[in-house]
């Protein structure tokens, strides 16, 4: 048991931030990206549950595999759920009401938007980093971020003088 233990956290820690990425960069709805994460290391640990014993030569394509599985059935809804606001209406603080403000304004820009926005903010990625993992070009990675932006500040301005 403490041999597949082992062998799960070796593999989760060499490929964590890679996958997270991967499935960043397909996944349809940004609220779905950490439930198939989370299910993506489920599979794998039941995977390496019925294959005791047998030895993985490549981690990160087996990863890339149950990967696309996971997707899959999140694509065909065998498994869709939906991210709640990533804040409780109910924020005392106002700068706690100004986030839940913003991200809510983001989860109603396109994915497109809303992946550029985890990656620049909660993945620490460059433009050119975003750029080069979606497959766009930098400038108009740039260019819907700044959009999206001034889109917001509009929005809260607009709100402001009500």
């Amino acid at each position: 048991m403490s041999s597949e233990s082992e062998l799960f956290d070796k593999i989760y820690y060499e490929t964590k931030a890679d996958i997270y990425r991967y499935i960043c960069i397909h996944c349809r709805s940004i609220g779905d990206i950490d439930d198939i994460f989370q299910d993506t290391y489920i599979a794998l640990f039941e995977y390496l549950q019925r294959h005791r014993g047998v030895a993985v030569k490549s981690p990160a394509a087996l990863l890339i595999t149950i990967t696309k599985r996971v997707l899959i059935k999140y694509h065909f809804g065998l498994k869709r759920r939906r991210a709640e606001c990533f804040a409780e209406e109910s924020a005392g603080d106002d700068d706690e009401q100004m986030l839940v403000k913003i991200n809510k304004l983001i989860l109603k820009k396109p994915p497109l938007v809303q992946k550029i926005f985890l990656m620049r903010h909660s993945m620490g990625m460059s433009f050119a980093q975003i750029a080069d993992a979606i497959g766009k070009r930098e400038g108009t990675i740039k260019a819907q971020y700044y959009k999206a932006i001034a889109d917001i500040r509009r929005h809260l301005e607009k709100e402001g003088d009500k």
